[in-house]
Order: structure tokens, then sequence, then C-alpha cells
């Protein structure tokens, strides 16, 4: 995503489908500091799941969450993802939306 008129970068997310291509996974979500609570995470998660939700496998899209992450947890949460799996390697949690 790019603001418009200089074209700087924003905000980012990676995604992945699994082998099978039912599950998506979303992961390194960043937006700039200066850029943050104005919605554009949230444009960016909503962007793949209709992008990648048009494909005719996939089923659901999981994302992890560091515990301490009380932002990331709200903001998920809110989209619909529900926790779905401890993780307790790093304090970590897996959000999960079902489509």
């Amino acid at each position: 995503m790019e603001q418009k008129g200089d074209g700087e970068v924003i905000g980012s997310m990676a995604v992945e489908l699994d082998s099978t291509g039912e599950t998506g996974f979303l992961y390194d979500l960043y937006v700039n500091p200066e850029n943050r609570r104005r919605g554009i995470a949230s444009e960016l998660i909503k962007a793949a799941i209709d992008d990648l939700g048009n494909a005719e496998k996939t089923s659901s899209f999981t994302c992890k969450i560091k515990n301490k992450n009380t932002d990331s947890k709200a903001l998920f949460t809110k989209l619909g993802f529900r926790k779905s799996l401890d993780y307790d390697e790093d304090n970590s949690f897996y959000y999960t939306l079902f489509v």
C-alpha cells in the first residue's frame, strides 16, 4: 500500500497459502508509526482476505500474535479472527478467521 502523492510505502504485510490452498497465513504486518491508527492495517488485512478468499479452496486465514501485542490482538479480533491455538515457545497465540 502506498500513500497517494509521493509513493512512500506506509505499510506492508506478507501473505502465503499452505500447500493445499485451504489456509492463508498472514504475517509481518507493519505500518509506519506516523501512519498508525488510520485504518491502514485493516485495509491490508481485508485486501489479503479478499484477494486470497476468491481462491476456490481457501477456507481460513491464520496469524500468530505475541501475547503482549494487545493492539494486534484487538485489531484481528475486530476483523473476526478468533484465538485458535496457544503457542508457548515465544508466548504467542494463533488467531484464525474462517471464511
